[in-house]
This record gives C-alpha cells, sequence and structure tokens, in this order.
C-alpha cells in the first residue's frame, strides 16, 4: 500500500516492504502524484477519501500531502476523470503515448482501480477503469524482464459477498497476464489474490523468460464473480513482450505498426452491465439517457474511428478483442478481392493468433474473425484512394457476397450454428481512410523462423507418450430430472470450487505433453494459462476437415491445424490441442472467457506435478528453419518459402540453424526473483498514465506540503 499500507507479501520483497514504510521513498516510487490523483477522483465524501487513505496505511504525513495534492488538483467530492468518446469517426488515437517500457530488465508500474466517466455518443455513465483511462497502459516488456506490479484498488467499500459461482464482490478485484508464459503461483499470475475495495493492494511479481515468444498480450481482472463486470467495463490494458534476438525479414521489421484495442461493452441479451451492476450499486454502469442499443464498441477508447493509412503501403496491426461476450466476424465492407463485383482494393494476411506467430506467414485469409480475448496480428494494405469500412457481419449470413453454408464452414469448421448467430453483434467497427502516396506496390514473402522449444510442433509427437485428458464445457441442469431448474456453468460436468474434491479437474506432469479433447468449444471460448495449445484435429464424425485454406475457399484460411492459441473457439464436432507443459508447476487455470459463464461456475483448475523449472519440447521438431531454442541467445534464425513448400535457405544474418545444430538443454530458468531489483531511474513512459493535464498543478501541493513540513 502506499506509504507502509500493508498487503499481502511476497517471497522475496521484505526489504522492499520495509523501504515501502519511509513515506518520502514510497511516494516517489509508486508515484504518489498519480495515485492521488486517482483517490481524489472517487465519486466520495471527503471522510471517505480520508478513510481510503488510512487503509493504505499513509502516516499523517504522507495524508496531509495526499490531501493537499487534491486541493492542487481541484478535485471536488463529485469530481471524476470523464473520458471522451463522443465523437464519431474521429482519428484514432494512437496508444504510442500509453506505453510504459521496461528499463535495465525491470518494470516497476503501478495500476490504480477507480472510476472514471464515459461519454459516449448516445449516453454517459461511471464505470470503472485503470489509471483513469479507458484502456491501461501499454507494458513493454523485453524478454528476461522482472515485472513488479503494485495494483492498488480505490474503489468504494462497498463490496456485496453473494452467493459463490454467482456475479458478487464487484469491487473487489485482482489481476491476471492473459497470454504470458509465467508462473500461476503467487506472487506471479494467481487468480485466487483478493485485492480488497477502499485501499486494498498487492504486489505481483513475474519473470519473462529469456526464450519467451514475442507477441502481444494483454491484462485484465480475474476476481471471481466480478470478472465480466469489470472487464467489459473497461478494465484492460495491452502487453508487448519483445525479444531483441528474434529477428524477421527486413520488409516486415520495416512495416509501421498500430495497436487496436477493441472492447465490445454489453447493454442488452444474456449478459446487461447495467442490470447486473444494478443488483448491487445502481450509481456505476449507470447511463443516462438509458442506452438502449444492444452494445457499444470502442475502439482505442473511440467510437468507430478513422483509420489513415497510405496506398500502396503494408501495416501491422495488432489486434486485442478484448471483450468478453459477443463476437465480430469482420470484413472489409466491398473492397476484398473474394467479394463478388469488388476490385480488391484492400487485402489482409494473417501473421499471428493470440502472440504465437504461425509457422509460415504471413498467410492469406478471407473473414477476420475476433472472438472473445482474442489478439491477432495481421499485415493490411490498400491500393486505391479512398475510404473503406471495417465491419463486423452476421455469423452465418448467407445473404450478402453470395456465401453459402459451405463457405462458413470452411471458417468455422461446421455449418451454421444457432448459439454463435445469436452470440455474433453487426457493427461498424472503424474506417481505413486511404491517402494517395507515391509508394509503389510490392508483394510480401512467405516466411518460417525457429521457434521457443516450449511453443514447437506437437504435430509429430509419439501419441502413446502423451497425457490424454478431456475439456467438456456445459451448461445443464442441476437436476437432470428438472431440466427448468437451477443450471450449473461447469467444466467437466463440475461448477469452479475453492475447497473439495472439485479444486482441479485433473493433474498432468511438469515436462509432459497434453492432448485435449473438447466438448462445448463451439459456444464456449476455451481458455488455458500459463501454457498456449495447439490446434491438432478438427473434423466432422467422418474424420474430414472442413477447415479451407485461401487458395482451396478465399473466404478462409484464418485457422488451420498446427496453429498455436491460448483461447479457442472453433465449431469441428472433433476438436484436439496438444500443449507442452513446460517450467511451471501448481495451478494452470482453463476456464470460458465468456466471463459471465466464468463468474457462474465454468472454470477449473488443472494441478501440475513434478519438479519447478522442468523444460518440455517435442522431440520431432525438424522443420522450419531447423530446430526450436531455448535460453537468452542463438538459433533465432527465419528463412523464406517456396510455395512447396520447401525451405530456400535464405536467412538473416542470423543463420537459420539445421536439425544438427540443436542443442536441448534442459536448462532450469528462474521463475521469480529472489529479491527485487532497485528500480531504475523514472522516464515519461516509465510514471502511471496522468489523467489530465490539470494534474500538472500537483506540483504545487508537493511544495506546499514541502513548506508546511
Amino acid at each position: 500500500g502506499l506509504c507502509g499500507g500493508a498487503g499481502p507479501s511476497s517471497a522475496g520483497s521484505t526489504r522492499l516492504d520495509a523501504t515501502r514504510r519511509r513515506d518520502d521513498h514510497t511516494a516517489r516510487r509508486l508515484g504518489i502524484r498519480e495515485t492521488t490523483s486517482i483517490l481524489c477522483s472517487v465519486p466520495t465524501p471527503r471522510r471517505r477519501l480520508s478513510s481510503a487513505l488510512c487503509r493504505l496505511g499513509m502516516s499523517s504525513r504522507c495524508r496531509l500531502l495526499a490531501t493537499l495534492t487534491c486541493a492542487a488538483i481541484g478535485a471536488s467530492a463529485e469530481s471524476v476523470p470523464t473520458i471522451d468518446a463522443s465523437c464519431v469517426g474521429c482519428p484514432l488515437r494512437s496508444l504510442a503515448d500509453y506505453e510504459v517500457e521496461s528499463k535495465d530488465g525491470v518494470l516497476e508500474i503501478t495500476l490504480v482501480v477507480g472510476v472514471a466517466r464515459l461519454v459516449t455518443p448516445n449516453t454517459t455513465f461511471l464505470t470503472r477503469v485503470y489509471n483513469g483511462s479507458f484502456g491501461g497502459p501499454r507494458l513493454s516488456l523485453q524478454t528476461g524482464d522482472y515485472v513488479n506490479l503494485t495494483l492498488i484498488n480505490t474503489l468504494l467499500d462497498v463490496d456485496n459477498t453473494g452467493t459463490f459461482n454467482t456475479p458478487r464482490t464487484l469491487n473487489s478485484t485482482n489481476l491476471h497476464v492473459h497470454g504470458l508464459h509465467v508462473s500461476g503461483m503467487p506472487p506471479g499470475d494467481s487468480i485466487l489474490v483478493d485485492v480488497p475495495p477502499g485501499g486494498g493492494s498487492y504486489k505481483y511479481q513475474y519473470f519473462i523468460p529469456e526464450d519467451h515468444l514475442p507477441g502481444h498480450h494483454w491484462y485484465h481482472p480475474h476476481h471471481h464473480g466480478a470478472t465480466a463486470v469489470q472487464n467489459s467495463g473497461g478494465m484492460y490494458g495491452s502487453i508487448e513482450i519483445n525479444d531483441p534476438e528474434f529477428t524477421q525479414p527486413g520488409e516486415i521489421e520495416a512495416l509501421p505498426i498500430e495497436y487496436l484495442e477493441i472492447l465490445n461493452m454489453p447493454f442488452k441479451g444474456g449478459f446487461d452491465l447495467e442490470s447486473t451492476q444494478a443488483q448491487y450499486n445502481k450509481d456505476l454502469l449507470h447511463t443516462k439517457p438509458p442506452f438502449n442499443d444492444r452494445e457499444h464498441l470502442l475502439v482505442n477508447g473511440g467510437s468507430y474511428p478513422t483509420i489513415t493509412i497510405e496506398k500502396n503501403q503494408w501495416y501491422r496491426f495488432r489486434i486485442g478483442y478484448f471483450s468478453t461476450y459477443h463476437n465480430l466476424w469482420s470484413v472489409i465492407k466491398d473492397a476484398q478481392a473474394w467479394m463478388p463485383g469488388s476490385s480488391g482494393a484492400c487485402e489482409w494476411r494473417l501473421m499471428a493468433h493470440d502472440g504465437n506467430y504461425l509457422d509460415q506467414r504471413p498467410r492469406k485469409f478471407g473473414l477476420l474473425p475476433l472472438t472473445q480475448a482474442s489478439r491477432e496480428e495481421i499485415v493490411l494494405r490498400c491500393t486505391e484512394v479512398g475510404s473503406f469500412s471495417w465491419e463486423s457481419i452476421k455469423f452465418g449470413a448467407t445473404d450478402i457476397y453470395g456465401l453459402t453454408e459451405d463457405d462458413w464452414a470452411a471458417v468455422w469448421g461446421k455449418g451454421v450454428d444457432k448459439p454463435q448467430a445469436f452470440d455474433s453483434f453487426e457493427a461498424k467497427i472503424a474506417t481505413f481512410e486511404v491517402v494517395d502516396s507515391d509508394i509503389v506496390a510490392e508483394d510480401l514473402k512467405t516466411y518460417t523462423s525457429n521457434r521457443p522449444c516450449y511453443v514447437a510442433s506437437t504435430l509429430q509427437e509419439d501419441e502413446t507418450t502423451m497425457h490424454k485428458r478431456d475439456l467438456k464445457f456445459s451448461i445443464a441442469p442441476e437436476d437432470p430430472n428438472n431440466p427448468d431448474g437451477v443450471l450449473v456453468f461447469g467444466i467437466n460436468k463440475r461448477e469452479f470450487a475453492l475447497e473439495g474434491p472439485d479444486v482441479y479437474a485433473f493433474s498432468v506432469p511438469v515436462g509432459g505433453v497434453v492432448e485435449y479433447t473438447y466438448q462445448g468449444a463451439d459456444y464456449h471460448s476455451a481458455h488455458v494459462h500459463i501454457n498456449p495449445v495447439q490446434l491438432v484435429t478438427a473434423t466432422d464424425d467422418a474424420g474430414v476437415t472442413p477447415l479451407k485454406t485461401y487458395e482451396e475457399n478465399p473466404f478462409a484460411g484464418f485457422s488451420q491445424v498446427g496453429d498455436w492459441f491460448d483461447t479457442l473457439l472453433l465449431g469441428a464436432p472433433v476438436l484436439k490441442t496438444r500443449q507442452l507443459i513446460d517450467r511451471y508447476t501448481g495451478d494452470m487455470v482453463v476456464h470460458c472467457h465468456i466471463l459471465i459463464h466464468e463468474d457462474l461456475g465454468m472454470m477449473s483448475t488443472i494441478n501440475i506435478t513434478g519438479v519447478e523449472g522442468t523444460r518440455c519440447f517435442s522431440s520431432g521438431w525438424v522443420w522450419g528453419c531447423g530446430d526450436c531454442y531455448t535460453g537468452a541467445t542463438g538459433k533465432r534464425g527465419w528463412c523464406y518459402v517456396d510455395p512447396g513448400p520447401i525451405l530456400t535457405g535464405s536467412p538473416t544474418t542470423t543463420a537459420a540453424p539445421t536439425a544438427s545444430d540443436s542443442t536441448f538443454e534442459p536448462t532450469a530458468l528462474p521463475v521469480e526473483p529472489s529479491a527485487s531489483p532497485t528500480a531504475p531511474p523514472r522516464s515519461k513512459k516509465d510514471a502511471a498514465l496522468p489523467l489530465s493535464p490539470r494534474y500538472r498543478l500537483v506540483v504545487i501541493a508537493w511544495a506546499l506540503a514541502a513548506a508546511l513540513a
């Protein structure tokens, strides 16, 4: 907590916990400038603010400083930050200004949970956010980094207890780093941490492995019972993992990169933010005037923004669909080559699913599905000047673009499905505004590269050595004889439990390969923490694979056997993935990422047994540029691919290794720091996000406090 506040301690943080009791040091270290700004913004009487500061354990001197800060910024009892998303079609807000980078192998960051007023084109309401912004800071990390993340909860201490496996404790929170290959045990990525309202805090510590695959991930709350309301209301943020040793072709490295964070806020239907919140506290998520649309979609905190690009220029877009309910099945209206009568002005190609690069990329595809919690990295270009609408069409539609059920099966894995049709959302997402340029249109070559061993292909793995498990996602009556009775949201017919025989779905050993057979992943988006999964089977009951490549069906090409995901949603009746259980023991959580289903009990824990640090990688990986790699340096080559695919052997300056070069050394990497490193000096990007320009006046408070002291 601030200024010596008590919070759950973590291993290796004794020295920092002691230092934290020194008011002056802590004020500088945790950025009291930003933290008190957010505390002051909580819509509550001053005595509640004083109570919150006392809960944080502030000394009288530190409380005086915080009070003066409130006065300096002119905060009133009812003032909260205002986020203006009312402009329709305004230029896209770049997330570059919201980036927080690690320094010298360490990232020190504070996330403060508070309240902001969101103004949309049709309504206004209060909602929960990180650091006063719709979408928290984007964390830019390097492989080998240590992360010390302090989470502070300034929401009002008016929590409801409720019934377990229902929406409850809506003001309590915690944090999940979605997609990261890190430990699932405290002080790491544990979902069982409780950060209570009224000033509760917790310090998370993560170690990013030196061979973590670079890619786009994200963070969001994961407090059981409150996850859906908090995430869907605006609590999310991007994480970028970089590896300086991981090279790609020069024409790819040179492309402009833009991050897109898309949130779809549900207000009508099976999950309704406003009515769910209204059961406990009507002040939050209460729309004025009443919002009568089904949902509201925001891109980088803006309403249907305009994305300006140059003609013939390829762009890399890292898209995070940070929504938890309805899916988007997106196209560029009347602009893609597969559409009847289209000139094919715009095209996109796929680079990665969920922060996991494809083996061969960039890959041509037609429809771009954005499903719950997914991240998709694409490259895109348009070869004509004009305005092109990026929008979501109805799932299973056969009345546009000449689409048939076979086309949808080529993308989805089976014919049109009513539940998915219900959960799709028809809406405009953004506009690509293409301006003229002198750039000459050039194509991009397909290439492949080495991969970390924990995401090396399992397609040739010996099935007799695997651990085979079932994952069955279901909603079923608690009493089979009473179909109209209480419904159980569960995995393998069991609700989420914290004690008793239902705590663990099953156990698997670290260092082993697991094959999952799914049921219900055609409706429930199946997310597994810590280790991604590779799609190995997607067939119909006769063993035929409905999924098609772009060359076979230009509407398809998005999902293919061999791709890696951390959240899987596909319609194929026979669906299997494989997972390398690498490094970490303890809890590995699995759940449906329709988060209201998770809050209702569709979550379980897999118990990983064995010795912490044991490595796992496929014994049969000899494809691509050579073998997989471990460790901090070397074996990160790439090479172009002929249409065969036959490798042409055109590596970068980093030589592409061959199978004979492989050195599989099961070195146990550190999972967490034994002692927290000294925080590096802060730069402008290292600070928590400012809430508004008026907070520059905080400097006055500091000067006044120093004079009074």
